[in-house]
């Protein structure tokens, strides 16, 4: 983890001994079908048993921009497969192949 950029007089919910610092940390989440991952996300981790709580600020900026991003949509339509197609795919069976000969 990298040096703390703030510290906080907040107590940890889990271990109730440590303090919250607020440090950068690479945030994951799946949006829809799609992991995305954050660099440098500013998140507060507990000194003692480390547990992350990413700042709400942050989150709710980034939830802002994905929800407002139309390329996304247009990029998320264009990768997903006709209904068809992915009952199809899901109903195949590999075929026997007689070997004999």
């Amino acid at each position: 983890m990298r040096r703390s950029i703030q510290k906080s007089k907040v107590f940890c919910p889990s271990c109730q001994v440590g303090n919250y610092h607020l440090k950068l940390v690479t945030y994951y989440a799946w949006h829809k079908n799609d992991l995305i991952t954050v660099p440098d996300f500013p998140s507060w981790v507990c000194d003692v048993c480390n547990r992350i709580e990413y700042d709400e600020k942050a989150v709710n900026q980034l939830r802002s921009l994905l929800a407002s991003s139309t390329d996304a949509r247009v990029v998320e339509n264009a990768r997903k497969k006709p209904k068809s197609l992915q009952t199809s795919i899901k109903n195949r069976r590999p075929h026997k192949t007689n070997n004999n000969q």
